[in-house]
């Protein structure tokens, strides 16, 4: 969630997100190439996720603060526990 939370706040470059936690401590336990195949997918399907996502919510998708969309699309519609989703309830 933390690659999701720099690409919605400063549109970093996922190459460099990637470069960037992989600096962080306990990132060296973690598989990735699953995680920068994570990260880009949902990155790149962040369009369709917000379509996906908005239709569930009580507020405007763009009012939903960036630790709830990055919740909302790194789980998907059916359980997203954010404040402002009525799914996953």
């Amino acid at each position: 969630m933390q690659g999701l939370y720099q690409w919605q706040l400063a549109k970093t470059d996922p190459a460099a997100i990637t470069r960037n936690l992989a600096e962080a401590r306990g990132f060296d336990k973690i598989d990735a190439d699953y995680f920068k195949m994570l990260l880009e997918g949902a990155i790149a399907a962040a369009p369709e996720l917000e379509q996906a996502i908005t239709p569930y919510l009580d507020r405007a998708f763009a009012r939903l603060s960036p630790v709830e969309r990055a919740s909302c699309c790194s789980r998907g519609t059916s359980s997203c526990t954010s404040p402002g989703c009525r799914t996953g309830r």
